[in-house]
């Protein structure tokens, strides 16, 4: 019998990095399925061994102040771990005083700078708010192919972003997470409100449409190229001569890519996209794939009927010789 059940929260523990590449140490996820061997699934893809996982408990974070006399240590732990430490030395010219030593090193530690006891009373650190991110290319790294969907938006609430296969790790803030999560981040775009200029790129709110701005309207609207044109607006109040197909939106009917410029054209991709059809499961052997069943391949990748991913498909050959050696597929042609 497992020790989680369906909805638990979890964290990867020590044991985990030895075991998982991406379900490691510091990986939280939720427990969305219990197999009949105890093992769990997190998210929609990672059925992994309960062992590697511990129920993550809420965090309980606490600074403690000390001082020898000469030194004075400010230290952050989260439940009984020290995570982080800064220290103020008494110039050996200067009295000693706690009170001056604590809130230097107190600054280090919050505000990672020397700022004046006086100016920095009570200051908080202003919390991240929430941003939405959008997915504009799938990811060459395997792992990453798997998480995230091209034309999908995701959101960082602050600290954590829900990824298609389970939670990220804890991060302190955007900017943080982009440093730890360089893969990802490569692959979504912050959305933001605010009027778009020329040559940015926009996210029409209700069409999902990913369009460029190509003029500004005299009244403050936005012109932007799409593939089907709204004939009703004749593009006169353009501030520049634009032609056929756009549509023109107001500045609440679309969220800004914030500093996205699309890539090059690239050449096809080496990653095989498309249907095939499973026409063999070795007899209900391979009973994770189905008879008769269509699969969707994206960049790819496949997922059979448990959610499970498997990635690095090049061709319809290459899945029928490399991914398993019970199961055979074919292109599917249509019904």
């Amino acid at each position: 019998m497992s020790k989680f059940k369906v909805g638990d929260k979890v964290v990867g523990n020590k044991l985990a990095s030895g075991r998982y590449i991406i379900t490691k140490e510091g990986y939280t996820g939720t427990v969305t399925k219990v197999h009949d061997n105890g093992n769990i699934r997190l998210g929609g893809c990672y059925d992994v061994d309960p062992k590697y996982f511990d129920l993550d408990a809420p965090r309980h974070n606490k600074i403690v102040i000390t001082t020898d006399g000469t030194a004075t240590l400010a230290r952050l732990y989260e439940g009984n771990n020290v995570i982080k430490s800064a220290e103020a030395i008494c110039s050996p010219a200067d009295r000693f005083d706690f009170n001056v030593g604590a809130q230097l090193a107190y600054n280090r530690l919050v505000y990672g700078t020397d700022y004046h006891p006086a100016e920095v009373a009570f200051k908080c650190k202003p919390k991240q708010e929430p941003v939405k991110l959008y997915c504009v290319k799938e990811s060459d790294v395997s792992w990453v192919r798997v998480d995230l969907t091209k034309g999908k938006v995701y959101e960082f609430d602050g600290h954590f972003i829900e990824y298609d296969c389970g939670t990220s790790a804890y991060f302190n803030d955007l900017e943080d997470w982009k440093r730890g999560d360089p893969g990802y981040a490569a692959c979504l775009v912050p959305l933001v409100s605010r009027p778009a200029q020329v040559g940015e790129y926009i996210r029409n709110n209700e069409t999902g449409e990913v369009c460029e701005v190509i003029a500004l309207s005299f009244w403050q609207s936005t012109y932007v190229r799409t593939k089907v044109g709204n004939e009703t607006y004749s593009g006169d109040c353009a501030d520049r001569k634009i032609e056929h197909p756009f549509d023109l939106l107001d500045e609440t009917n679309y969220l800004v890519l914030d500093g996205y410029k699309p890539e090059p054209e690239k050449a096809e991709s080496e990653y095989y996209s498309g249907k095939v059809v499973c026409v063999d499961n070795d007899g209900g052997r391979a009973s994770w794939w189905g008879v008769g069943k269509v699969y969707d391949i994206r960049g790819g990748v496949i997922r059979d009927n448990d959610g499970t991913p498997r990635a690095g498909i090049k061709s319809v050959e290459w899945l029928n010789n490399m991914l398993d050696v019970f199961a055979k597929f074919i292109e599917f042609k249509g019904e």
